[in-house]
């Protein structure tokens, strides 16, 4: 027999045996040629081999290229893992996976995404000290086991836990940010030897990859989250909890459990803040603050939503719960005052609504309204904390039945003081005008209401977005433009108020089609919108507001001349016009 190296260097790869079963049956010149033919070999080894870790390298860096952009495009935490996992599972053998993080303590670790085939098991703590995990964290480096044995040799299991069932391989690696390891990335499979060195390599360069996602994602989360906070009380601000009362109200058409919208604001803030300053003042808010985060339930949403009012969305509630959670905030504030620097206290109290989806309202906007007008029945109802006045309908001198609005209108005084005297105006000039117009009965009544109801739905929006004075930035505009629908959702169903809702909506609409809500254009338009919008301009440039000193009756009318053609309907201002020169609209 020859036996022959086959030998690139001093590196030997293999052999080349010949055999025969003649004695004496190779010579000097059989070995010297098997020897030529194995070097050939060598060589020719070398080379395929360089092709095909070549080409697995290559297929490696295509796969982790496509991981790379897959996790670049989330911030999500949770579609995070669960795109990890998919990568992972289209590479890599992975039947079950996981993901877990070392707690902030590093005394245990939480389990962020575990599945099992398609079954997603619920994120949970669990144990560290001496599991694989620990090993893996430790070494900050990736470990395999090929069976079932070296597995079930770790004391505590793959994390501190039981093992997964009918894991026969296993390969877990470290979550590195430098020479820092915040986690672990581990793929089971149901066969022994599952993981060979390509698919280590992989799940290895997965997991730096995926650390870097998760540290960004949570930055992205911590600045989201600043984003959504107010600074001063460090609970939401009230663009989040519109946004998480809209996701809860669709939870509960699909489970079918109420949630409840809850306005609240302090009692007497303004003088609070004129008597003792505006730290007082915020030193007030943060109590209230801290009163209501202790009376909720963890799973209830917490936010302020502008200047000395709160709001807080129960899911999954019920009148009776929600009831008692109001009684635990008012109870404590009974107990509990303000304390100054000089060792006085001063009472803190607040004055609660709130209503419930669906039972009280069907949409997010009507909810808060309701619970708004709700809360601010309460102050008109009287309590020993509050020294506000009475406000009810009986104070305005209107035309036209009210009686059904009468709690709606209540809440936009107690909103707006100062728009008393522009309804009453909107409303009696609204009644001269109607019969200029020579309107039918039912189309007079649609529009009294509409005269005072046109500007309702800012019930609905904070209270310091509608008193800011100057110009409005472009965001808070957008807020600001919501109140002609959420107006007409308040009253459309409310027998009679059917033709007075579409005026409320569509009375910010212009003649040449650039208005809101739906830039209608022309008579496509509603009559009556078309008149209240023009009755409200009037009256806003006439009458006396906080920003904006009245204008001549004359110079209202040139004003009105100007925009006619462009903002109003051309026929009405020239019929508005000859009814004001005459004396009328006064």
């Amino acid at each position: 027999a020859l036996v022959v190296p086959m030998s690139i260097g001093a590196r030997t790869i293999g052999v080349i045996s010949v055999q025969s079963s003649r004695p004496h049956a190779y010579t000097e010149r059989d070995r010297d040629l098997v020897v030529a033919v194995a070097e050939q070999a060598a060589i020719a080894v070398e080379n395929s081999q360089a092709v095909v870790q070549a080409d697995q390298r290559a297929r490696e860096l295509k796969m982790l290229a496509e991981v790379s952009r897959a996790l670049a495009a989330q911030l999500s935490l949770r579609t995070l893992y669960q795109t990890v996992c998919e990568e992972v599972r289209r590479v890599i053998e992975a039947p079950a996976f996981f993901v877990a993080l070392r707690t902030e303590d590093g005394s245990a670790m939480r389990l962020e995404y575990f599945i099992e085939g398609n079954n997603v098991i619920e994120p949970r703590d669990t144990p560290l000290k001496s599991s694989i995990a620990e090993r893996v964290m430790t070494s900050n480096r990736t470990l395999v086991f090929q069976t079932l044995e070296e597995i079930n040799n770790q004391p505590h299991g793959i994390i501190g836990t039981d093992n997964v069932s009918n894991v026969r391989s296993l390969a877990m690696a470290p979550l590195r940010l430098g020479n820092r390891c915040i986690g672990v990335m581990s793929a089971q499979a149901y066969r022994e030897s599952a993981y060979d060195d390509s698919s280590v390599r992989l799940l290895t360069a997965i997991a730096e990859q995926l650390a870097v996602a998760v540290q960004n994602a949570q930055l992205y989360d911590q600045a989201e989250s600043r984003a959504d906070r107010d600074p001063l009380t460090g609970v939401f601000h009230h663009r989040y909890l519109k946004t998480r009362l809209e996701e809860e109200l669709r939870r509960s058409r699909t489970s079918g459990q109420a949630v409840a919208a809850v306005m609240m604001d302090l009692d007497n803030f303004k003088n609070v803040n004129d008597t003792y300053g505006h730290l007082v003042g915020d030193d007030a808010l943060k109590m209230v603050t801290g009163v209501v985060m202790g009376a909720v339930r963890s799973t209830d949403v917490v936010g302020r939503y502008g200047g000395d009012e709160f709001m807080v969305v129960l899911p999954e509630t019920t009148r009776e719960q929600t009831e008692a959670i109001i009684n635990r905030v008012t109870a404590e504030l009974e107990e509990r005052d303000l304390r100054l620097a000089d060792g006085s206290a001063i009472p803190v109290k607040c004055s609660i609504g709130y209503a419930l989806f669906p039972q009280d309202a069907e949409a997010a906007a009507d909810l808060i309204a309701k619970a708004d007008a709700a809360l601010y029945q309460s102050k008109r109802m009287g309590r020993p904390a509050t020294r506000l006045q009475r406000i009810g309908t009986t104070q305005l001198r209107l035309e036209g039945d009210f009686a059904p609005v009468s709690e709606l209108l209540a809440a936009l005084l107690a909103r707006d003081r100062a728009t008393r005297s522009h309804l009453e105006h909107v409303n009696r000039v609204a009644r001269e005008f109607g019969n200029v117009l020579a309107l039918s009965k039912g189309d007079m009544d649609s529009l009294l209401r509409a005269s005072v109801l046109h500007d309702v739905g800012k019930i609905a929006l904070p209270s310091h977005l509608l008193a800011k004075p100057g110009r409005l930035a472009p965001e808070e505009y957008e807020l600001i433009k919501r109140h002609v629908t959420i107006g007409a959702m308040l009253i459309e169903n409310i027998p009679g108020f059917k033709d007075a809702a579409l005026a409320v909506k569509y009375h910010h609409e212009r003649w040449d089609g650039k208005g809101y809500p739906e830039g209608l254009k022309g008579e496509k338009i509603p009559l009556l919108a078309r008149i209240v919008a023009l009755i409200d301009a009037y009256s806003a440039m006439v009458i006396d507001r906080p920003y904006h000193k009245r204008i001549e009756y004359d110079q209202a009318v040139r004003e009105l001349c100007a925009r006619a053609g462009s903002q109003f309907d051309p026929t009405l201002v020239e019929k508005f016009v000859a009814l004001v020169e005459s004396g009328g609209g006064r």
